[in-house]
């Protein structure tokens, strides 16, 4: 098996960033992607708002276009996840079983929903939020709904309870803690934010 230089794991602005740093610093060293999704490296910034709205057309949310990675010689394992990682042999393995022998890698596979841990949570109308294809899901049902309840008011949250409420929906909006964003704000602004969303 042949040790390739960088292995970047990963589909968002980390993985894009870190690809752009590599070729600055290396032009010819062999780069790999690997994905789980079957989308080049997109911005999951507008999923909760302009994209979910339908005002942000799909093509626009990538990051590169494809001749980038083209150009760059960027080596893509798109939509195979990779399942195991050995560090004693730098070794990752991707959902196919083949497995790449690295010199570096980096993991930027970012930050994944909560799930519901209580009775119901598989129950059909509930959805999660990080994915292209969880933004596109949420689209798809939003014209036929009349009401939508938010579990969370962190920044995704409060985005997505807005975009809701801007469709139409009778949204609710629950947080466990005092007022939406109050563990990164100050309490007169988080204060505002829940009189605004009210």
């Amino acid at each position: 098996m042949e040790r390739v230089p960088y292995v970047v794991v990963g589909g968002g602005l980390a993985a894009t960033a870190a690809i752009d740093a590599i070729r600055r610093r290396d032009k010819t060293g062999r780069l790999v992607l690997v994905g789980a999704e079957s989308h080049l490296p997109y911005d999951r910034v507008p999923l909760s708002k302009g994209y979910l709205l339908g005002r942000m057309e799909r093509e626009h949310l990538s990051l590169r276009p494809p001749r980038f990675y083209e150009r760059h010689r960027v080596e893509r394992f798109l939509g195979q996840p990779a399942t195991a990682l050995d560090p004693n042999t730098n070794t990752i393995t991707l959902e196919d079983g083949r497995q790449i022998l690295f010199e570096k890698l980096l993991m930027a596979t970012g930050g994944r929903p909560r799930r519901l841990p209580i009775p119901g949570a598989e129950l059909a109308g509930i959805s999660y939020l990080r994915t292209l294809g969880d933004s596109d899901a949420l689209r798809a049902v939003m014209p036929g709904a009349r009401r939508a309840v938010v579990v969370g008011g962190g920044f995704i949250g409060c985005e997505v309870a807005t975009a809701f409420v801007q469709s139409g929906l009778q949204t609710t909006l629950i947080e466990v803690t005092p007022a939406p964003l109050s563990l990164v704000l100050d309490t007169e602004t988080s204060a505002f934010i829940a009189a605004f969303l009210s």
